[in-house]
């Protein structure tokens, strides 16, 4: 550590830091001491000299004479042959100000062998300063000293920290760069001059390497400060060594080759990258137009024939300048206008709208503003471009013209667009069209295209002064215009040219404005005769007000939502429900859809022992594109045959159910704790609807996938994809939810819904669907029986069948001799038991992965059978074995 003393110490100054703030944040009252009303602080009013001390430290009273001269002197004269061997030994700056000495001999000065230190009062404040101790240490004041302890004193010079440097800032800085260049007929000449910074370091004993330029820069001289610069190559730069720490100035002078005859117009070379770069280039040319890069401000001055360049750049490691004569304006003629209009006609039900580009190309000179002449019957709507200032309507001698003014002259390539239409009368219209005229332009051509937007019909009868042109010919800007397909398609050259087109209006027909994309319904079958529905229509609707729906004349109503909320539904006249619609959104693939919901109630017969259940599908007054039913029954029932006007799944067709192969049992407390952790989206934040619902989808999706009894086919004629079915068991599992928040809401009303349902945990789930359902009735029907009269009955019929079998086993001996004999004689050497069990085991393995599993219990019983069938026959085979072998034996 260096204590740094000023030159002028000679008149009793110390170098120190501001350190009164921090004295004054944390002085504590003592005991027995009062404020002063001088220096604001507490101190014994009994020591006079303390006191002063103490308000000359803080209220820097003293500081206003200097220090004495006694200390300083006394430095300068013991360690003088010191620091002048230490100059001659390390060449330093001419002059910084300060004096630096090392720390073991600033204690020697100080006599810090000593127990007792004395100072003046004056010294001892700018050591504390410098420190920025907050606390004094204990002292005593005599005769005009302060008397500190050895120890006390060396504890309050340790605090003399030097200034910490950043690290992030590195060991040096280049500040700012000024280059003057003075470009001549073979070479230019280039003087840099660079401000470095070299900051401090504790520690440092080596040089500085600083990189200036390039390798490639062929440098003449370099200085450092007014002196030869230590200089050698490293990383790819000429680098400059620098010793002392503070500001320096390096002065480099460099030459490029440069031919003015030959060109080309430019220099440029590689610098530093400082945050400041000013440059001066001088060019023996007059009259130059100067280019540079990254510049922020460029000066030009023309001195005896020469050209000065000032400039301003912005930090940059490269400065590349380029420069071109002025050349003279010539005296300017009359303006030549080219003209090119893009015209698209749009026939639509009413009128006739014409979108105009046009093109206009100014040579020679400026215009101010450009005159057209408007087709006959037609009103102009609008003028639009960003050079447009202004437009008016006039006409001379029975002629419409159109006058555009300009923001400001111009010459050179422009375009605006005009737009303009004429109003067709009732009934069949003969519109023509001779365009739109430029009549100052020297020349004037362009295309014509006709679109049809309206339920009309049009024909070209005439087209005078126009050719026909490919529809790929016409220019990209002008397609672009068109929204439906072009139809006809026109060029000309010149004016005047005329077009006929004869428009016939035909009457329109009513289209679908509503329709329901999807509709899924859920019924649950109390074992008590009660039925729930909740039924959901997607919809897609432009101005439709309401959705009727018929619900059965015993049906009560429970909630009614649109969009995710709760609406109040009134009825007509034919006591049919009115739901009011929303209105559409639109979206990137349309009009967005949303769901309309509907939970109502039923009350029916109870189930019996045997019998008939019917259900209904609301029908809404909207064309529905696809219906998908899930109908929730009793588990202590066998359902035989499904009937009704829907598609039935495959496991409800036919015997299926009759067989009770097709019997799907669902428990949906196991189900739920599986769709809970099924992989799904991201866990979708509070509120974000659409969010939530992809989740569900793809949980449903993946239980689909892992759990085969879920899914469900239908015939070829009505295919249904997994994306659906897994949307309608996202619908099944949240039924329950459903039911519970209208029991909750209250559903349409203010209250309690009227009775509080519970979807059973354990129950068979079928489903039902249909394609293209307009107004014909949906109906669902199942013939059921309880499962304990129905086990008997099958009982029954399984004893009658061995009963059957008993009686006739001596005819089914006869049979069965007759075919072993068969089986033995032909096929017995093919197909024998091991190879049954084989194919058996086969055939067990391929059902259980890609059939039904009504097949898979088949072909394992076959297995049962086969591998019976060869141990019967392996014992047997055994038995004639032994008794062939006693046999032999006895006969030896």
């Amino acid at each position: 550590m260096l204590l740094k003393l000023p030159y002028d110490s000679i008149g009793g100054r110390l170098v120190g830091f501001g350190w009164r703030s921090a004295l004054l944040k944390n002085e504590k009252v003592k005991p027995k001491q009062t404020i002063c009303q001088k220096c604001t602080d507490y101190h014994d009013p009994n020591d006079t000299e303390t006191a002063t001390l103490q308000r000359d430290l803080i209220g820097g009273v003293c500081m206003r004479k200097g220090l004495f001269l006694i200390l300083t002197s006394f430095i300068l004269l013991l360690f003088s042959h010191d620091v002048l061997s230490a100059e001659e030994k390390s060449p330093g700056p001419p002059s910084t100000g300060q004096i630096s000495l090392p720390w073991d001999k600033f204690q020697k000065l100080l006599n810090l062998d000593e127990e007792r230190i004395s100072l003046d009062i004056d010294e001892f404040a700018a050591i504390t300063r410098q420190t920025g101790a907050r606390e004094l240490p204990p002292f005593a004041v005599k005769e005009g000293k302060v008397v500190l302890k050895r120890e006390d004193f060396k504890k309050l010079l340790k605090s003399m920290d030097p200034p910490k440097a950043d690290p992030a800032l590195g060991e040096f800085l280049l500040t700012s760069a000024y280059y003057h260049a003075r470009v001549e007929k073979e070479a230019t000449e280039v003087s840099a001059t660079f401000n470095i910074e070299v900051l401090p370091r504790s520690g440092r004993k080596n040089f500085v390497l600083v990189p200036l330029l390039r390798k490639e820069v062929a440098l003449k001289t370099l200085t450092l400060d007014g002196k030869d610069a230590l200089l050698t190559e490293k990383n790819g730069y000429h680098s400059v060594a620098v010793a002392q720490e503070g500001s320096h100035k390096a002065m480099a002078l460099f030459t490029i080759a440069t031919d003015l005859k030959r060109g080309p117009q430019s220099i440029s070379f590689p610098v530093p990258r400082t945050p400041i770069i000013r440059l001066n280039l001088e060019i023996p040319l007059p009259s130059i137009q100067p280019e540079i890069s990254s510049a922020t401000s460029i000066k030009r001055i023309e001195k005896k024939g020469r050209t000065i360049i000032e400039a301003v750049l912005s930090p940059t490691e490269n400065v590349h300048v380029a420069w071109s004569r002025i050349i003279p304006e010539a005296e300017k003629g009359p303006p030549k206008i080219y003209a090119d209009l893009w015209q698209l006609l749009s026939i639509e039900d009413d009128a006739l709208r014409v979108h105009a580009t046009a093109s206009i190309n100014v040579l020679q000179n400026t215009i101010t503003g450009i005159t057209l002449r408007v087709p006959d019957k037609y009103q102009i709507l609008d003028v639009m471009g960003q050079v447009v200032g202004d437009w008016k309507e006039r006409e001379v001698k029975g002629q419409k013209t159109l006058e555009v003014s300009l923001k400001k002259p111009r010459q050179g390539k422009f375009d605006f667009v005009i737009r303009a239409e004429r109003i067709f009368e009732d009934g069949t219209v003969v519109a023509d069209f001779n365009g739109f005229v430029v009549p100052n332009s020297i020349r004037e051509k362009g295309f014509i295209a006709v679109e049809m937007k309206g339920s009309a019909e049009a024909k070209v009868t005439e087209a005078v002064g126009l050719d026909r042109a490919s529809f790929s010919e016409l220019p990209p800007q002008l397609v672009s215009y068109s929204v439906k397909p072009l139809i006809f398609a026109y060029k000309y050259l010149r004016h005047p040219y005329r077009m006929v087109l004869d428009i016939s209006k035909h009457k329109e027909l009513p289209v679908i404005s509503t329709v329901v994309d999807s509709a899924s319904g859920i019924t649950l079958f109390t074992e008590d005769g009660k039925l729930v529905h909740r039924l959901t229509y997607t919809v897609r609707n432009t101005w439709k007000q309401f959705m009727e729906v018929t619900l059965p004349k015993d049906a009560e109503l429970w909630g009614t939502y649109v969009g995710g909320k709760s609406v109040k539904p009134t009825k007509n006249e034919n006591e049919k429900i009115l739901i009011p619609l929303n209105r559409s959104k639109s979206s990137e693939g349309g009009l967005a859809p949303f769901d309309v919901e509907l939970i109502y109630f039923q009350k029916a017969e109870k189930f019996r022992w045997f019998g008939i259940k019917k259900s209904s599908f609301a029908i809404p007054d909207l064309m529905m594109s696809r219906v998908i039913w899930s109908i929730y029954l009793p588990f202590d029932y066998s359902f035989v045959h499904f009937g009704g006007t829907m598609e039935k799944e495959k496991i409800a067709r036919g015997i299926s159910p009759l067989l009770g192969l097709g019997k799907r049992m669902v428990d949906y407390n196991e189900l739920n704790k599986q769709y809970r952790f099924a992989p799904g989206a991201a866990v979708p934040e509070p509120g974000a609807k659409g969010k939530r619902d992809v989740d569900k989808k793809k949980k449903a999706r993946s239980l689909l996938e892992s759990q085969r009894t879920l899914q469900s086919e239908f015939g070829r004629n009505l295919p249904v994809d997994q994306e659906v079915i897994a949307d309608q068991l996202s619908r099944e599992m949240s039924f329950s939810a459903k039911l519970e928040e209208v029991a909750v809401s209250g559903g349409m009303t203010t209250g309690v819904m009227p009775i509080r349902v519970q979807v059973p945990t354990i129950g068979q789930v079928y489903r039902f669907a249909k394609q293209i359902v307009s107004d014909e009735p949906l109906v669902a029907e199942v013939t059921y029986i309880k499962d304990t009269p129905f086990t008997v009955i099958k009982l029954i019929i399984l004893l009658l069948i061995l009963y059957a079998l008993y009686r006739r086993r001596n005819w089914l001996r006869k049979v069965w001799d007759s075919e072993s004999d068969r089986y033995r004689k032909s096929v017995a050497k093919f197909i024998t038991p091991l190879n049954l069990i084989i194919i058996s085991a086969l055939l067990f393995l391929f059902s259980s992965f890609f059939l039904h599993p009504f097949f898979a219990k088949l072909f394992f019983l076959i297995l049962l059978v086969a591998a019976t069938y060869y141990g019967v026959h392996y014992l047997r085979a055994r038995k004639e074995r032994k008794k062939k072998d006693i046999g032999t034996e006895i006969q030896k």
